[in-house]
C-alpha cells in the first residue's frame, strides 16, 4: 500500500498516543508495535527522500487493529484530513476488492431489475385506458 508522508506521520502520533493504552502485558505485542512503529519510520524517510508515497505493507492483523485505532478525522493544519484518507486507504487494502465485488453484484442485480421492470410495463395488444383505442362501451367478447 503506498502511504503518504502525512499519513505516515498519523501513524506514528497514533503509536505515541496509544503506547500507553496498549496491552503492554504481552511482550509478544510490545515488540510487534515497536517493529511496527520502526517500520513505519522507516516509511516516512523513504517518503521525505523520495518526495512522495512509501510502500507499506502491513498485515492483516495490523492493518485492522490501525484501523481501529487512527483517527477518522486528522488534520495537520493544512487543510487535508490526512486521517479519513488513511482510514479510506486502509479499509480498502482490508476489504476493497470484495467491496468491488459486490459492488458489481449490486448493479448487476439493478440491472436485472430494470429490465424485468421494463418488460412489465411493456404496452400490450389489449385495449386499455393508455391504449388510443380504448372503448370501455365497446367491448365485445370474442
Amino acid at each position: 500500500m503506498n502511504v503518504p508522508h502525512d499519513e505516515l506521520l498519523v501513524l506514528d502520533w497514533v503509536f505515541c498516543g496509544q503506547g500507553a493504552h496498549a496491552d503492554l502485558a504481552l511482550m509478544e505485542n510490545l515488540m510487534r508495535w515497536r517493529d511496527l512503529r520502526e517500520r513505519v519510520w522507516r516509511g516516512i524517510m523513504s517518503a521525505q527522500l523520495d518526495k512522495g508515497p512509501a510502500l507499506m505493507d502491513f498485515t492483516e492483523t495490523e492493518t485492522e487493529e490501525l484501523l481501529a485505532l487512527v483517527p477518522t478525522t486528522f488534520r495537520w493544519g493544512t487543510g487535508e484530513d490526512v486521517g479519513f484518507s488513511l482510514k479510506q486507504r486502509l479499509a480498502e487494502s482490508l476489504w476493497g476488492q470484495a467491496e468491488q465485488d459486490a459492488a458489481e453484484k449490486r448493479k448487476q442485480m439493478r440491472a436485472l431489475f430494470q429490465e424485468e421492470q421494463n418488460a412489465n410495463s411493456a404496452p400490450s395488444d389489449k385495449p386499455n385506458q393508455d391504449n388510443p383505442g380504448y372503448n370501455p362501451e365497446d367491448l365485445s367478447e370474442g
